[in-house]
């Protein structure tokens, strides 16, 4: 009987060590998961980072160009240059040589 006792003790030890062999795989597995998780989210953190920089640098951009667009020289500049605007007192000079 104390042979069958001390069989059965082994068999639970044995039952307890496995169990917690598979308890500890498993926290490993998880542990690893959510390392490989935690790195693509920061690889993704780094390029919408780099996407919101490079959007804001473009925005600052074009506020400044609208700010220029805005100004009456430039308004001038492009009626002369794109609509063929003269003033009142300037003389056009054609070229007729092309």
């Amino acid at each position: 009987m104390a042979k069958r006792q001390k069989k059965q003790k082994q068999e639970k030890s044995k039952m307890t060590r496995a169990l917690w062999a598979v308890v500890f795989l498993y926290v490993g597995y998880i542990f690893v998961q959510q390392q490989i998780r935690l790195h693509d989210l920061r690889v993704e953190e780094k390029e919408v980072s780099a996407e919101i920089e490079q959007a804001q640098q473009e925005n600052k951009e074009l506020t400044h160009v609208m700010d220029i667009m805005d100004t009456d020289e430039y308004i001038e500049k492009v009626a002369r240059q794109k609509l063929g605007f003269v003033k009142p007192d300037e003389q056009v000079f054609i070229d007729t040589s092309k």
